[in-house]
């Protein structure tokens, strides 16, 4: 099973992504459909269920948990990944300032339950997941899957 952190998923649902994003979105894209291909799982942990719902207008909030439900395993931040949440945070270098201190919180977080939902990866753009996960799983960035381009006769 193959976890998606949070700016994967928004660049997989955005429908009019910013310039700079639209090759991000079309990789997406091409990476997720190369997963269904191969019938991998994909995790979504509630942390990225929620950072991606706050930029969504909540009357539309259903229909976009209804299609998660649908497309995705949604990883919930129950007793065993709260408890390795805090193992891994307690083991971070301790951000200074607060907006890093929520950012280490829910990388922790989200790296916790992709391991107890037992993920081989976590796919990120974030630098400091990395080196947060301090080996306990892998994590990369977004890869590049070659799509067959349809010959037009």
């Amino acid at each position: 099973m193959i976890c998606l952190d949070t700016m994967v998923v928004i660049w997989g649902i955005q429908e009019t992504p910013a310039q700079e994003e639209l090759e991000f979105r079309k990789r997406t894209q091409a990476y997720l459909e190369s997963l269904s291909e191969k019938k991998e799982g994909v995790l979504i942990p509630t942390p990225v269920v929620h950072e991606v719902l706050v930029g969504i207008p909540p009357d539309q909030h259903s229909d976009y948990l209804a299609a998660m439900e649908q497309e995705f395993v949604v990883g919930v931040f129950d007793l065993l990944a709260a408890r390795l949440a805090a193992e891994i945070e307690y083991g971070a270098v301790k951000p200074k300032s607060r907006d890093d201190r929520i950012r280490l919180r829910l990388d922790a977080q989200i790296l916790a339950i992709a391991i107890v939902q037992g993920a081989s990866v976590v796919i990120s753009h974030d630098q400091g997941m990395a080196s947060l996960a301090s080996g306990r799983i892998r994590v990369m960035e977004l890869p590049s899957v070659q799509r067959q381009e349809e010959m037009k006769y």
